[in-house]
């Protein structure tokens, strides 16, 4: 059980530590390799793999005030043995990170260009977990991310009110007079005036607390548990189908928040309390409390599977492994994303919008790529239906050949390569050297070879054939060779 938290260091700045919990055994969790000015609010997501991955806010070095203050979120990957030894990578470049939170399918971020304690500027941004920009949108007065699932993210505004967006479809449905609503464990879940709505897939329950503050649902174990605060008291309960079972009450002055989590036998909550500390008014205390859950009373399993939307998006390029491309994609709902990607790529699922929406493809960028030609299936428009939908897009460009060009001592060639589609460059050599090359089919190289004082050209093979060669008014020695294999070209020079 990794648990990582933000501490203040002497000198102000913001840092994090961590935990490892075995069973009720306590250790130093290893670290990113963190290298900014200040790092603080971990995110610890569990990829399809099972690999754990953090997210951090991050103030690289320099000098800052209000004005020009930069907080980007950077990301790093647990390595097999136990060590964050993978590099440490940006997800955002410049501007100001102000919150994110994860499906473990997307990164949802709460950003702003430059900082404005407004929040007149939010957008929120759609990554994939390494980075890659999917979609982004304005959100003006957007202040905090609390849970995403399947391209919907709870959010809470600068008035205090929440809304869910669902982020392909830019739809966004308020909720007002709730004290918390959110994403967790795969359940939406919306809490006013003690009662607490989850929503699993189609089902919905409404559950009444006594007199709490805020509570969350949390699936532990297959089981329904309901995290529940009202002053200075958290109280943990179960749910058995029709009520809630008291399971413990712990005394928690200035509580902050709780996040629950199992694993091995053991449900650990982490807890956050503001301290109350005249020299250090922000001062933070972080909690760990320990329940067996071997002693929870009996509750029924619970199914955090949600069912996908109605309609939804597959894209798949088919392309050669040495392509890169980009290809835009956008909705008659507003709906649009950048793919990017090198060879073949498989996208999805995306939940653009309902059936009869329309969304459109088209390649915007080619690398690598010498006489493209491109078909879109079934074409470069598609109007979504019920369930899976799927357009591929097919990117052939000209084969590529291998071609060595060995040159021994007592010369020098120049050798001007013209390939299809791609244009001209050249190539100086001096020998002796080998010089391998990749180039489209249908590739021209036409070389000028000149022998040094006291060398002569004794011969021009191609894959081991003689070829002739003219000599120009220069004293070169000239040759054309059309790439149409893979080839070796020799180039011999004897002394005199």
């Amino acid at each position: 059980m990794y648990i990582y938290y933000t501490v203040t260091l002497p000198n102000g700045y913001a840092w994090i530590n961590g935990v490892i919990f075995r069973g009720t055994y306590e250790y130093s969790a290893p670290l990113p390799k963190f290298n900014d000015l200040g790092v603080a609010s971990p995110l610890l997501i569990q990829l399809p793999n099972g690999t754990l991955m953090m997210t951090w806010f991050a103030v690289p070095h320099g000098n800052y005030g209000l004005n020009n203050l930069t907080v980007i979120l950077q990301g790093s990957v647990l390595e097999p043995n136990g060590t964050w030894g993978g590099p440490v990578f940006n997800i955002t470049n410049n501007g100001v990170a102000l919150s994110v939170t994860s499906d473990g399918k997307y990164l949802y971020i709460i950003w702003e260009p430059e900082l404005n304690l407004n929040y007149t500027n939010t957008e929120l941004l759609v990554t994939s977990l390494t980075g890659q920009l999917i979609t982004a949108m304005q959100l003006p007065n957007a202040t905090a991310l609390n849970g995403a699932l399947n391209g919907n993210v709870a959010i809470q505004l600068l008035n205090g009110t929440y809304a869910v967006v669902n982020v392909f479809s830019r739809n966004i449905e308020p909720y007002i007079g709730y004290s918390d609503v959110g994403f967790v464990n795969g359940l939406f879940y919306a809490f006013s005036n003690d009662t607490l709505t989850i929503v699993n897939g189609t089902s919905k329950i409404e559950i009444q607390t006594p007199s709490e503050a805020y509570a969350w649902p949390s699936i532990i174990n297959g089981k329904l548990l309901v995290i529940a605060y009202r002053p200075s008291t958290l109280s943990i309960y179960a749910w058995n189908g029709t009520a809630l079972l008291s399971i413990n009450n712990y005394t928690m002055p200035n509580f902050v928040i709780a996040k629950p989590t199992y694993s091995n036998g053991f449900i650990y909550i982490t807890t956050l309390t503001r301290v109350m500390n005249n020299s250090d008014p922000t001062a933070d205390l972080w909690n760990i409390i320990l329940y067996a859950s071997s002693i929870m009373p009996s509750a029924p399993t619970v199914s955090a599977t949600i069912p996908p939307p109605s309609s939804y998006l597959y894209l798949r390029v088919i392309a050669p492994s040495y392509a890169d491309w980009m290809i835009y994609s956008d909705a008659s709902d507003n709906w649009y994303a950048n793919y990017t990607g090198v060879g073949s790529v498989v996208f999805g699922p995306a939940y653009v919008g309902g059936p009869g929406t329309t969304v459109m493809f088209n390649v915007t960028g080619l690398g690598n790529c010498p006489s493209p030609s491109i078909t879109y299936e079934p074409s470069n428009t598609l109007s979504l239906g019920y369930g899976p939908n799927y357009e591929t897009v097919i990117i052939n460009c000209e084969p590529m050949m291998n071609v060595a060009l060995n040159i021994t001592s007592g010369g020098g060639i120049i050798a001007i390569i013209n390939e299809p589609g791609l244009g001209q460059r050249q190539l100086i050599l001096n020998g002796p050297t080998t010089e391998n090359l990749e180039l489209p089919i249908n590739t021209t190289i036409t070389i000028y070879t000149w022998p040094y004082t006291g060398y002569t050209l004794s011969g021009i093979y191609v894959n081991g054939t003689e070829i002739n060669y003219v000599m120009n008014m220069y004293g070169a020695y000239v040759y054309k060779v059309m790439v149409n294999s893979n080839q070796i070209i020799m180039i011999n020079f004897n002394a005199k």
